[in-house]
């Protein structure tokens, strides 16, 4: 059937080829794991860049809030003081039109001695 010079030939091929064929597999499989390892490392570094500057913002964040914290505190000391300003301001106001109305002349145009000496110095 197969002569002898042919099995000969054949069988040496044949055995490279399974040595070759084991060898490309072999190599596919370290290739894959070396992907499969710097994929991995590739998610790691990924994440670790992610928490860091999660962790900035955050601490960015807080430190707005605290800030605005502050400036909302001042703003309320600012109200009130101007608001007990504003209020001193009328009273003194009031008093000095009620002092005003008790002088003499009520109605005379001008600035008399006693209505001079009511203005603030």
């Amino acid at each position: 059937m197969i002569p002898a010079w042919l099995s000969k030939a054949v069988v040496p091929v044949l055995i490279l080829a399974v040595v070759v064929l084991v060898t490309a597999f072999f190599i596919m499989q370290a290739a894959s794991s070396f992907r499969s390892i710097v994929e991995t490392a590739r998610q790691q570094e990924r994440d670790g860049r992610d928490a860091y500057w999660t962790g900035q913002i955050e601490k960015s964040n807080a430190l707005t809030a605290q800030a605005e914290t502050q400036q909302t505190k001042e703003a309320l000391r600012i109200n009130t003081e101007t608001a007990n300003t504003i209020a001193d301001l009328r009273a003194k106001l009031s008093t000095l039109e009620a002092a005003n109305a008790k002088l003499p002349n009520g109605r005379a145009v001008g600035l008399d001695r006693a209505r001079v000496q009511l203005l603030p110095d």
